[in-house]
């Protein structure tokens, strides 16, 4: 059954308006997943006005300039798929640099016993190899990159396996000088040497130690001992 006048100027009319919306608009931006969509619909009319034109007679006289228009809807080129979104390796590795230096920063620096800092370049690569590959997307465009908490999570999962991500140990220092000798104890009284002995304390508990006491009795002096000097 052959279209009516009426619904060929509508099908015209529908053609010029999805025609000049897929391409004029759609097709620049490359971005909108509907546009092949909107493209394969213009051309499904289009093609039913180029086939009233090509028959002829007061119907193609009607469409006039339309029968050019639809040959042109038809011929224009395939929309571009939406170009895949990518993680920018160099944002991804700076936000992963950041997450150690924060990781980091609440743990001294991350140094050493009395050491320096680790190498951040290379616990950032560490921590790359880490984070999650993203995820698979649908219609044809790549998932997501990694959240910054996935970042975060990939640092303390790292560092925490890794002695907290600490840099090495500090080089031994220099020995310090000896100090003064202390002032001399008090002295044994004359004819008394100063010997091992238990000692008991005023709690009566006993203790060993060193007493001043008679060689020949070990017995201590009755006087006590004097300072030394």
């Amino acid at each position: 059954m052959r279209p009516s006048r009426t619904s060929l100027i509508a099908i015209v009319l529908a053609v010029v308006a999805l025609g000049g919306a897929a391409w004029a608009t759609l097709a620049p931006l490359a971005v909108r997943q509907d546009a092949a969509e909107v493209q394969s619909q213009a051309r499904t009319l289009a093609e039913q006005v180029a086939d009233a034109c090509a028959r002829g007679g007061e119907t193609a006289v009607e469409l006039g300039s339309a029968c050019a228009k639809a040959d042109e809807v038809k011929d224009q080129p395939n929309v571009a798929e939406p170009a895949a979104t990518t993680t920018d390796p160099a944002a991804l590795r700076s936000a992963a640099r950041t997450a150690v230096e924060s990781y980091c920063a609440a743990r001294n620096g991350c140094r050493g016993a009395n050491g320096e800092t680790p190498d951040f370049d290379a616990l950032t690569s560490a921590v790359l190899a880490r984070i999650p590959a993203p995820a698979d997307g649908t219609d044809g465009k790549r998932g997501p990159g990694p959240s910054d908490a996935q970042v975060s999570s990939a640092v303390a999962d790292y560092c925490d396996a890794h002695d907290q991500c600490r840099g090495p140990a500090g080089a031994q220092g220099t020995p310090g000088i000896n100090g003064h000798d202390g002032a001399a104890g008090p002295a044994c009284p004359d004819g008394y040497e100063l010997r091992d002995a238990v000692i008991t304390a005023p709690d009566q508990t006993t203790y060993s130690g060193k007493a001043c006491v008679d060689p020949s009795s070990s017995t201590p002096p009755t006087d006590p001992p004097t300072p030394g000097g």
